[in-house]
């Protein structure tokens, strides 16, 4: 008898593994194939541009509460500062650590009603939660961030959760357990990783956000907490628990302060001045907020289809009925082609990020579906629920920590961690692996769906379907000092071509640059510039003056003469220009004279500035 059907007993299964694995399989595999052919597409010169500024310069991050450039420097120094590789490195590592949580969750889960999972279905699962991984990137910036150090983080710590939750009711099982199940007891020596990797994944994702590691710290607390409470060797595992948390946490705290190169005073003064400078700019004070959710999201005609198609899986993977199957089959294929022709049609003009809502679908699946699995099953000898509620619950809130922080619209935001919602899915639906199966093969079309709108969409960049409709609307250039090619628009690439003659013939290579567009960083970095003030100096914001000054006033006093020497990027047009900047540092724009004029890739003009002789400048 197939282990799929284990915990219906006298039943005989009815759901294929191979057909789902390779289904699945597919999916993923096309999924991931798409997102790799836009990893060379555009370069946004706003949030990705300081990206690049602070992996190359990480110590250029005066004012901000950015750690990430620090522990990635080494990759960018590793790979010469290619962007495509660490576009490539950034997707696979996210690609790893989702697969390595997902591994996790379905050999957890199976145990739980007392069988061992059988290789096919972890490994289908497995491929599917990797597939996820890609899930932050699609609609967002390609380069890796903090949000990408969030993320990593939250996987080791989902990862360490399932660990913990699993050899705590092993721990607890009877002593026949082993001969009844398979699923031999272990000792309490043999539980030490799950907390390990809790400690660790909270200061991964406290390095990326410093608000998303406070939100994981609050979640371990109440996880641990859970399980300590629910645990019949409840004096021991107390000790066991806390300690496994405290030697990831200060073993990956001093990993962190040796890549950085400073000890704990230094992180008091960074995050005290960031903490300063995002309280001076405003606009980030609501750390969870209640956004407005497009319903649009979830019901345009590829989504609904591809809904539909899951729908039709869950189904067949219930009764076993072969049309239904060919049904779901056919409904994949429409959802995929809708999603293909939605992107073509846009006609240049970009796909929205909303589309990433399609994801909700997936913990709403899992509730309704997951009643219906409990029927006739047989739960783990020892009998307990509690430990599968504590972890479907914290992996269920999981992206909103994620999130906490964030400017974005948190509906949006949450969804790009819907690896969590697959994990918990996977959970819950454990009770019956052939429902299990379809579940995970259903939301990977859901993936291949959103990855194939996403072709669409480029984060404050053109599409990349202009590139792949007009090979001469596009050409090769170089981006970056190191000698970084991209495929950008004609535009672009002509600006981009001549703004690597300007570094040249001027010798900005380490140039101060003050930017007072309010939206340019990126340009900095092509230059070969260095910032002033801080890697981004962001207009836009009611504070956007102040917090400035703030910066440009500590880089001043930790290096004299400064703004004597810096070059300046202006734009009248730019609608983040600040615009009394200048002023309030005691300048105009007579103190300076016009090297260049060039095309923001937003659309406005861009002025580079040198700063007049001392004689020459207006009185």
């Amino acid at each position: 008898m197939e282990s799929g059907a284990v915990g219906v007993p006298g039943r005989r299964p009815h759901a294929r593994g191979g057909a789902w694995f390779w289904a699945a399989a597919g999916l993923v595999i096309l999924a991931a194939v798409l997102h790799v052919t836009r990893l060379g597409w555009g370069l946004d010169r706003t949030d990705e541009g300081q990206y690049l500024l602070l992996l190359a310069h990480p110590e250029d991050s005066r004012s901000t509460v950015f750690l990430f450039g620090y522990l990635l420097h080494p990759l960018f120094v590793a790979l010469g500062g290619s962007i495509v590789g660490l576009r490539l490195v950034g997707a696979a590592i996210s690609v790893l650590l989702a697969g390595v949580l997902g591994f996790t969750a379905a050999r957890t889960a199976t145990r739980r009603h007392g069988a061992e999972p059988t290789r096919a279905s972890v490994l289908l699962v497995t491929i599917v939660t990797a597939g996820f991984g890609l899930g932050p990137l699609l609609y967002f910036p390609l380069t890796p961030s903090y949000n990408t150090l969030a993320f990593w983080g939250g996987c080791l710590w989902a990862t360490g959760l399932l660990l913990a939750a699993d050899s705590t009711r092993r721990l607890d099982a009877p002593p026949d357990a082993p001969a009844r199940t398979g699923s031999p007891t272990i000792t309490l020596r043999q539980t030490w990783l799950g907390p390990v990797l809790l400690g660790v994944g909270g200061v991964v994702a406290f390095a990326g956000k410093a608000t998303t590691g406070a939100a994981i710290a609050a979640l371990t607390v109440l996880a641990a907490v859970a399980l300590i409470a629910t645990s019949t060797h409840r004096a021991r595992f107390i000790a066991h628990v806390v300690g496994g948390i405290s030697v990831g946490g200060g073993a990956a705290l001093v990993a962190l302060m040796a890549l950085v190169g400073h000890g704990p005073r230094w992180f008091v003064d960074f995050y005290t001045a960031g903490a300063r400078s995002v309280s001076l700019l405003q606009g980030h004070e609501d750390l969870v907020r209640l956004d407005p959710f497009v319903i649009g999201g979830l019901v345009d005609p590829p989504i609904m289809t591809a809904v539909s198609a899951i729908c039709l899986m869950l189904a067949a993977a219930v009764d076993g009925r072969r049309w239904l199957g060919i049904l779901a089959g056919a409904s994949a294929f429409l959802a995929i082609a809708a999603a293909a022709l939605t992107v073509m049609d846009a006609s240049g003009e970009s796909t929205s990020p909303v589309a990433m809502l399609a994801w909700w679908w997936i913990p709403a699946l899992a509730v309704v579906v997951g009643p219906l699995t409990r029927s006739n099953t047989r739960l783990h000898p020892s009998g307990r629920h509690v430990d599968e509620v504590i972890v479907v619950l914290a992996l269920a809130v999981l992206p909103l920590a994620y999130v906490v922080g964030t400017n974005g619209n948190y509906w949006i935001a949450q969804s790009r961690a819907a690896v969590f919602w697959v994990a918990a899915g996977v959970v819950v639906l454990s009770a019956r692996p052939a429902i299990q199966r379809a579940f995970a093969t259903g939301v990977a079309l859901l993936l291949l769906v959103v990855t194939i709108t996403s072709l669409g969409y480029s984060y404050r960049y053109a599409s990349p379907m202009r590139g792949w409709s007009d090979a001469e609307a596009t050409g090769p250039a170089v981006v970056s000092p190191e000698g970084a090619e991209l495929r950008l628009t004609a535009e672009d690439a002509d600006t981009s071509r001549r703004l690597a003659g300007l570094a040249r013939e001027h010798d900005l290579d380490g140039v101060p640059i003050l930017d007072v567009t309010g939206a340019s960083p990126g340009y900095i970095r092509q230059l070969g510039g260095r910032p002033v003030g801080s890697s981004w100096l962001l207009g836009g914001y009611p504070g956007s003056t102040a917090a400035a000054l703030e910066a440009v006033r500590t880089h001043e006093a930790e290096d004299p003469g400064v703004l004597d020497r810096a070059w300046v990027l202006d734009a009248p047009q730019s609608r983040r220009r600040i615009p009394e900047l200048l002023l309030a540092l005691g300048r105009t724009e007579d103190d300076y004279e016009v090297v260049a004029t060039f095309r923001h890739h937003l659309g406005y003009d861009v002025k580079l500035l040198r700063p007049r002789v001392a004689g020459n400048r207006a009185s």
